[in-house]
């Protein structure tokens, strides 16, 4: 409702602005830096709560209902077999458990195992981090307690993925946040002993973090700047470049690279990315080069560390039991689609009706 105006009120027109001099409002609105947000600083929308809340009721309740008596990959059991031997009171190397039947100890029964560098065996030698998180989850809480943790770290992939679509447009965090939970391969690996799911909240945290601060729209003094390419915060030295947010995102990325080989990968793929940006600002003036500098250089450094400690934390071996084991052109992507298929359908696709129901539900 409008308040109306009394008769004794002077109504004095509105002035014409002039085009050569800037609006007041809008001056200071810059300066002090209130005023409409740039569309890379969007915050998400209030509803995403709403939305976070019901994907992880879906993704935590439907634990007992994939199961948490059985595995259907070699990977998942090879990992468990090792973390419940270590947690137990042994070591990495594995011993033959009927040597009788083998007398050779070429025909170990743990399937994807290899010989250890000093004898014995090892079901998993590497991402040895990975194996004693899933150890003493196991010895905590059993094969849910692994299972559930894998969720909330999908659950994490998921708002992280989310929150960088807000960067872009606002509305599209709540499809962004649907769409890695539950339509995207992630959730193959949520019900699953893999570190799939660890390994992307992980690096998908780095992402918002090293790139905190990023305002995609270019500044009134740099008209030429390209589409896409953002901008630090100005006038900031160095030191103030890091910032906290930053130096996590940094941890993140280096801690990503000790849970998956794919982490290394994407943490290698984002480090150039940074750097193609820092290159991309040829002016030496700029006064945003320092942030991107500084941003390519900690991601540089967390992706390097993360790899040789991960490499020389990796348990040595001297090749594969099983040499004639050999991974298919599709990476062994054909098989955990079989697998998907015998924990949601059965074998013989004689589904339960509430896997039905959740594979219905998941895809409205």
């Amino acid at each position: 409702a409008l308040p109306c105006p009394s008769m004794s009120t002077t109504l004095t027109p509105t002035p014409t602005p002039d085009p050569g001099r800037p609006d007041p409002d809008e001056s200071s609105a810059a300066e002090t830096g209130r005023g409409r947000p740039a569309e890379g600083q969007e915050a998400p929308d209030r509803r995403l709560i709403g939305h976070v809340l019901a994907l992880a009721a879906v993704l935590l309740v439907m634990v007992p209902v994939a199961g948490t008596n059985s595995v259907w990959s070699a990977d998942e059991g090879a990992m468990l077999y090792q973390a419940t031997h270590l947690v137990d009171g042994g070591d990495w190397i594995l011993e033959h458990p009927f040597p009788e039947a083998d007398p050779d100890g070429v025909r170990y029964p743990l399937h994807l195992a290899s010989f250890g560098a000093d004898g014995g065996y090892v079901a998993l030698g590497k991402h040895t981090v990975v194996v004693w998180l899933v150890g003493e989850l196991h010895r905590l809480g059993g094969y849910g307690a692994v299972l559930v943790a894998s969720a909330v770290a999908g659950l994490a992939a998921a708002v992280g993925s989310a929150l960088l679509a807000a960067r872009i447009r606002r509305s599209a965090a709540v499809p962004a946040l649907w769409l890695t939970g539950l339509a995207s391969p992630l959730l193959v690996g949520v019900y699953a002993a893999w570190a799939h799911t660890v390994g992307a909240a992980l690096v998908t945290g780095a992402l918002l973090g090293l790139t905190a601060g990023i305002d995609r729209e270019a500044g009134p003094d740099e008209p030429d700047e390209p589409a896409g390419i953002g901008s630090f915060e100005r006038g900031r030295g160095l030191v103030a470049e890091v910032g906290p947010l930053r130096m996590a995102g940094a941890v993140s990325l280096g801690a990503a690279c000790l849970v998956r080989t794919e982490a290394t990968l994407a943490a290698a793929a984002m480090t150039l990315a940074l750097a193609a940006s820092l290159a991309s600002r040829r002016r030496p003036g700029d006064p945003a080069r320092s942030g991107w500098l500084v941003v390519t250089a900690l991601a540089g450094t967390a992706t390097a560390t993360g790899f040789l400690v991960d490499r020389a934390t990796a348990i040595p071996t001297a090749g594969p039991v099983d040499p004639s084991v050999q991974v298919g052109a599709w990476g062994g992507l054909p098989g955990r689609l079989e697998g998907f298929l015998h924990t949601w359908f059965r074998p013989d696709f004689s589904s339960r009706p509430h896997h039905l129901l959740f594979l219905v539900a998941a895809t409205s």
